[in-house]
């Protein structure tokens, strides 16, 4: 058997790399600052920054120094002042930014207030609506990219369909755009819809999930213990123990032979075998990329970052064809306080102590430290968050 150990440290160039969008990838060097690689793993945009979010249309929001936000553009110009407390990435020409009062309002690509500072919370404009919750208030409104707010409710979803889901008092319900009442919802505990699904999740009153439409029709009983929204018309799921996915008219794939799994993006979605090491199938359960990782994210303009056996942390394309490799700060050790992580690739995930002795009890071990012990595995295999936690029965 095959057994590879983080063993003396290296540090190299970066502790935290981010996937592609828009052709360039957010990267944290060793003194903790962010900037901008391309995919030919040029370092484009310099590492100058405390913190620094994806680009979205043309342009990323940056932190400097001071603590204070602005947005750059691809060449790295500010071409919005770093002035605010939060930002926002731009929607649909919009972004919601935070003032030094601690009030949300939206800004323009050239910096100009387009709705006032008004909104104690701001979310992103979605079909030309986003929600927002006001000052002195405590419900939540839509609000149109001419500051017009409709009326407001305990909780409000985003328009998707046509539909959105109202939750008022103890009444629970759908609407249209025209805010008319369609359908009240009833004989559930739980209700989840993501902003670019038709479809709403529903939980019954045995734990169990659903798919329904706006309008109630329903698309698979409440049959699943895990339920997720769908992403490239998939959604994952678990039955009886097993993880798969859904279609949205209902057929459902489950497999024997993984335990995790994660959103499909770009057609293609990460799956986990028995043995803890990740690969990838496509939408109709054939698996195109073999598990052989120890560790990847999901595909972003035809790349996907992942994390060898050999602790080497690349970009490879869907032709499992390794395009860019990453210098990481983390390529050869990670330190859990007296206890080294070892990797077998075809057992688990072990920990033993500096004389070798296998720690029996590693889930509960792993559990008890997980809030430091993920923060510093995520680091190095692009900030996935809760990383050994999955390892060890979670979904994803």
């Amino acid at each position: 058997m095959k057994k590879l150990e983080f063993i003396d440290s290296v540090v190299t160039k970066y502790k935290i790399v981010k996937g592609f969008t828009e052709d360039l990838a957010a990267v944290q060097n060793e003194k903790g600052l962010w900037g901008y690689i391309d995919k030919n793993g040029n370092e484009v945009i310099p590492c100058k920054y405390i913190n620094a979010k994806d680009f979205s249309e043309d342009l990323a929001a940056v932190q400097n120094e001071k603590g204070l936000w602005g947005y750059i553009d691809k060449n790295g110009n500010e071409v919005i002042p770093c002035k605010y407390i939060n930002a926002r990435n731009f929607t649909e020409e919009l972004a919601a930014v935070q003032n030094k009062k601690g009030l949300f309002g939206y800004i323009d690509k050239f910096g100009k207030e387009v709705i006032p500072f008004m909104c104690i919370y701001a979310d992103d404009f979605y079909n030309d609506i986003a929600i927002v919750r006001i000052l002195n208030s405590t419900k939540e409104y839509h609000i149109n990219k001419s500051g017009n707010l409709s009326e407001g409710h305990y909780k409000l979803s985003p328009f998707c369909n046509g539909y959105a889901l109202v939750i008022d008092d103890n009444r629970t319900y759908t609407i249209d755009k025209k805010y008319n009442d369609v359908c009240e919802i009833k004989g559930f505990k739980y209700i989840s819809c993501t902003t670019h699904s038709e479809i709403i999740i529903l939980k019954n009153e045995k734990d169990l999930w659903g798919y329904y439409t706006w309008d109630l029709k329903e698309i698979s009983p409440c049959q699943f213990e895990y339920a997720r929204g769908f992403f490239n018309e998939r959604a994952v799921v678990k039955k009886n123990g097993k993880v798969g996915y859904i279609t949205p008219d209902g057929q459902v794939k489950l497999f024997d032979n993984y335990v995790g799994m994660k959103d499909f993006n770009e057609d293609l979605a990460a799956v986990r075998n028995k043995n803890g090491l990740w690969g990838y199938i496509d939408k109709n359960g054939n698996e195109v990329i073999p598990c052989t990782y120890l560790n990847v994210d999901s595909f972003s303009e035809g790349l996907s970052l992942v994390f060898t056996l050999d602790h080497v942390l690349m970009y490879i394309d869907k032709n499992n064809k390794c395009v860019l490799t990453i210098p990481n700060i983390y390529s050869s050790q990670l330190k859990v306080d007296k206890f080294s992580i070892k990797i077998e690739a075809e057992s688990m995930l072990q920990l033993i102590d500096k004389k070798r002795n296998v720690i029996e009890n590693v889930r509960k071990y792993l559990v008890d430290q997980a809030n430091e012990v993920a923060d510093d595995l995520l680091d190095s295999v692009s900030n996935q968050k809760k990383c050994i936690k999955n390892n060890f029965g979670n979904m994803n």
